[in-house]
């Protein structure tokens, strides 16, 4: 049966709050998780230390030489970054699986409908207006985290690299 605009409005938060709890294990984004496990090992800097250990696992399977010195990382995180390491893995996996499986469906299908609403030049003013605010929003969001990441990232380049280990 077809759900009433309550219920299909509470399965849409219920479905978003999913993810929200998904991306607690996202471990890269360095989450709550991340912080409670990092403080509890009392890590320094845990997250750069696997980093480190996976680019050098990756480079001796290439057989290239390591490219992080191992011996100047903090023991604690070098003993955690062993395990840690294989974490940021599986939360790389489980963060593009939830993307292909949970985040193009509803891409896709949203896409579909504001190309429709747009394409068929409805008679109704509130869905081609629900249409044009959905996809500024949706378009605009995405346009200013790129725009962001790429001003960071020229940022980053023109300032020299400092490491503080502990």
């Amino acid at each position: 049966g077809s759900l009433s605009l309550v219920g299909r409005v509470s399965l849409a938060i219920a479905y978003a709050e999913l993810f929200r709890i998904a991306w607690q294990f996202f471990f890269y984004l360095r989450t709550d998780i991340y912080v409670l496990i990092a403080t509890v090992l009392g890590c320094v800097n845990l997250h750069t230390t696997a980093q480190r250990l996976l680019a050098n696992r990756l480079n001796r399977l290439l057989s290239r030489p390591a490219v992080h010195d191992e011996a100047e990382f903090h023991p604690v995180d070098r003993r955690a970054a062993g395990w840690y390491s294989w974490l940021l893995i599986v939360g790389y996996t489980f963060s593009l699986a939830t993307f292909l499986g949970g985040g193009v469906p509803v891409i896709v299908r949203m896409a579909r409908g504001v190309v429709h609403r747009l394409t068929t030049g409805g008679s109704d003013a509130w869905q081609l207006a629900d249409a044009v605010i959905v996809t500024v929003f949706t378009v605009g969001q995405l346009v200013l985290a790129v725009g962001l990441a790429i001003q960071r990232r020229i940022k980053d380049r023109r300032q020299p690299q400092r490491f503080v280990l502990g």
